[in-house]
């Protein structure tokens, strides 16, 4: 596994690579782990959640929030097939979506701990009421609109394609658990093969989708200097 100071490094590079400095500046450039921190990761570790990336505070998302859907949904990656390469994205409305309620996170840095592949079968056909209400007797947080966009930036830079999250048979539209819209909507995300193009959106709370599943995740608190 990599430690919690590699995990900070590669994400800090990450943010600086696609020109979201600061974000990546709002991130510590060192990190000692404390006996809590490492109590959660060896659970999410233990469950299976291999895949890790450390993000800055939730205020400073909702700050750079427009910035991030163009930077991370929109600019081309280098030595992609040209049929996959970013169209722009599709967002229902970035003013809503950036002032929606963030769940389950902490008001400082965090680092985030999730599946390295698809999202449990399980998850798929269920309401985002259903499914959070499975999440929380797992004791698992999903995954945000901002989380979302940078973490399908990662996957497809590191595979050169979209299976992350495309919508399609093998694809995986997903519910965004911890980003609720309003009083009684939920953020959605997905990689659209048609148009190509990111799609985000919300959706009733209590509607299911029958394609849409969700990523269970787990959170560790940095605490501040």
């Amino acid at each position: 596994m990599e430690s919690f100071q590699e995990v900070l490094d590669n994400s800090r590079t990450f943010f600086d690579d696609v020109l979201l400095p600061r974000i990546a500046d709002y991130l510590p450039m060192t990190l000692e782990p404390t006996e809590a921190m490492n109590r959660v990761a060896n659970r999410a570790l233990g469950a299976g959640f291999t895949a890790s990336m450390m993000f800055p505070s939730v205020k400073r998302q909702q700050l750079d929030f427009r910035l991030a859907i163009i930077q991370l949904l929109n600019e081309p990656i280098e030595d992609m097939d040209e049929a996959l390469q970013y169209a722009e994205a599709a967002v229902q409305d970035m003013e809503t979506l950036k002032n929606a309620r963030t769940l389950n996170r902490p008001e400082g840095p965090y680092c985030l701990f999730m599946l390295s592949g698809a999202y449990p079968a399980e998850t798929r056909g269920k309401s985002p009421d259903d499914l959070r209400a499975v999440f929380a007797e797992r004791h698992w947080v999903s995954l945000t609109a901002f989380e979302y966009m940078a973490i399908q930036r990662v996957r497809a830079t590191h595979t050169r394609e979209h299976g992350f999250d495309r919508n399609g048979p093998m694809g995986q539209p997903m519910w965004l658990l911890d980003t609720m819209v309003g009083p009684r909507g939920t953020a959605y995300g997905f990689w659209d093969t048609a148009t190509r193009a990111v799609n985000l959106g919300w959706s009733s709370s209590d509607e299911p989708m029958d394609r849409f599943g969700a990523h269970p995740a787990m959170v560790v608190e940095i605490p501040e200097d």
